[in-house]
């Protein structure tokens, strides 16, 4: 089972907040990339800082 699975994320078009006292910004990332490679379009945003995504991930990135 997939993470968009297992949070119920599947629908065409959605909003996905994530909060929690850890791990909230690996959880994004991995969420989008899985996300992305069924071709679909991704969109990640924070209210504060965040770490740039290492390279294991495939999501593109623009930390300007």
């Amino acid at each position: 089972m997939s993470l968009s699975e297992y949070f119920g994320i599947t629908k065409k078009r959605g909003l996905t907040a994530i909060v929690g006292g850890g791990g909230k910004t690996t959880l994004m990332y991995k969420l989008a990339d899985e996300i992305s490679l069924e071709g679909k379009s991704v969109v990640v945003s924070t209210t504060t800082k965040i770490m740039n995504p290492c390279e294991k991930y495939s999501v593109y990135y623009d930390v300007s």
